[in-house]
């Protein structure tokens, strides 16, 4: 058996982690046993979660460089210490690692598809003049997450833009109108440019 393990580092006041890692074997024939976990101390015990790569009934690796990701969206927001993430080869054979990165603000493909959703229902709600039901939607799970976690560039045009046609149509004050559209921006920027 051979681990190679990260450093400790403070868990991700996001609640969520992804690890991406490139990896490849020699042979696809002969897949090994590795495994990708992250673990830390946790009040009342230990937090371990894994994923099993290579050896069946994994999820085989190819014989050319390719990325495997490993989403940890449950990590527990209070009472978790310090976290370290390691690969295990747990058998025989072997496997070429790569370019081993976390991100604590990675979207799936799904996600990306839902926040384009999101995006595109409020921004005809607030074309339509909808300012209630565009204001409830934004008010849901996911620009409260992404408000909590996604800085806004203080310099957007289609903030200042949102903000103006709000302003034109009366309603809420100016301060509340930039607010909402400074969510709308950040749940635009993190979606790739033919998505928005």
């Amino acid at each position: 058996m051979v681990r190679v393990a990260s450093d400790p580092f403070a868990p991700p006041a996001t609640g969520r982690l992804t690890l991406r890692v490139w990896l490849r074997v020699a042979d696809p024939a002969r897949q090994p046993p590795l495994r990708l976990a992250l673990e830390g101390p946790m009040e009342g015990g230990q937090y371990f979660r894994f994923a099993l790569l290579g050896a069946a009934p994994a999820k085989p690796i190819t014989a050319g460089w390719a990325e495997y990701l490993c989403n940890f969206d449950d990590l527990p927001l209070e009472g978790l210490g310090p976290l370290r993430i390691w690969l295990e080869l747990s058998g025989p054979g072997e496997v070429w690692i790569d370019d081993v990165q976390l991100f604590n603000l990675y979207f799936t493909n799904n996600e990306r598809v839902e926040l384009s959703k999101l995006i595109a229902l409020a921004d005809v709600k607030l074309q339509n003049g909808q300012i209630s039901d565009c204001i409830y939607l934004l008010q849901g799970y996911w620009p409260r997450f992404l408000e909590a976690h996604v800085p806004l560039n203080p310099g957007s045009l289609d903030g200042e833009r949102l903000a103006g046609r709000g302003a034109r149509r009366g309603g809420d004050s100016q301060d509340s109108k930039s607010d909402r559209s400074g969510l709308l921006d950040r749940l635009k920027g993190i979606l790739p440019p033919w998505k928005r």
